[in-house]
């Protein structure tokens, strides 16, 4: 069975200060962290004896370990392990070239490590005694890049992960939906009167204990996390990720939240990236 590693490599420094206290990997973009959808692409089996392993800053590393206590943490185990570089712009052509890896070989653009297939435990930054192959898979350079590609990561999960053809659900009297097949509704989601969905524009996925209350517009591609609440008279528009357990309100726009923030009041938000715990 290989192992999937996911590394933070030299240029971690380029995400502060939303990285100074997690992974480049646990940065949110679309409706995953990056870390979780290379995760699901490359792993074909998901069990104990097969764990999240993490190469992190050094840091970070206690509090991953705390955090994280069946993880492995800058550990790896012996055996065939592929090595994934947590900068990744996921695409088609980029899973086929990882893939398509053989052993003892590396991927690189340039100066950057891409991915490695290796049974050895390589230096991820300067790796040694594997073939290096040059490709042209894109890395996020900063949080602008991982903002400014969040709304085709939203489309991209919502056709490989939510998408259903027979896709049914019930609202309330009142809630106004437009293209119901580009939505998908968790459970336990409350739509109170007043709600329009417009996924007309791209997907929209409520996730499970969503509560959207009165009055409040939502337009697609949109992901709203795990019991997070959308205040009444919300506007929440297009290429925007809400992380669980947010509350939202006003305007917001072209943005991502981690997780645990708030945005509650009138005003607008726009093409920007809030962390955890954050009002």
């Amino acid at each position: 069975m290989m192992q999937i590693v996911i590394f933070d490599d030299k240029y971690r420094a380029a995400f502060y200060p939303i990285c100074l206290l997690r992974s480049v990997g646990d940065i949110r973009c679309g409706v995953l962290k990056l870390r979780q959808r290379l995760e699901s692409v490359f792993s074909n089996v998901e069990s104990d004896s097969n764990p999240t392993c993490v190469i992190v800053d050094k840091n970070i590393e206690e509090l991953y370990r705390e955090r994280h206590a069946d993880w492995l943490v800058n550990t790896v185990h012996t055996g065939e392990k592929l090595f994934l570089n947590s900068r990744i712009m996921l695409n088609e052509e980029a899973i086929k070239a990882i893939n398509e890896l053989t052993e003892e070989t590396a991927l690189v653009n340039g100066s950057n490590v891409i991915a490695i297939r290796s049974k050895h435990n390589i230096d991820v930054d300067k790796p040694a005694g594997v073939l290096l192959k040059q490709c042209h898979i894109i890395l996020y350079d900063s949080l602008s890049d991982v903002i400014h590609d969040n709304a085709r990561m939203l489309v991209w999960d919502f056709n490989r992960y939510f998408y259903d053809k027979d896709n049914f659900f019930e609202t309330e009297p009142g809630v106004t939906v437009l293209h119901p097949y580009n939505i998908w509704i968790g459970e336990d989601v409350t739509l109170s009167p007043g709600v329009v969905l417009n996924a007309a524009d791209g997907p929209i996925i409520l996730d499970s204990g969503v509560q959207v209350m009165p009055n409040a517009v939502l337009t697609g591609p949109l992901y709203i996390g795990k019991h997070s609440i959308v205040k009444i008279g919300a506007k929440i528009y297009g290429n925007t990720s809400i992380g669980p357990v947010c509350k939202v309100g006003g305007e917001i726009e072209g943005s991502i939240f981690q997780a645990y923030s708030n945005k509650q009041h009138d005003g607008f938000l726009g093409h920007s990236y809030i962390g955890e715990w954050v009002n």
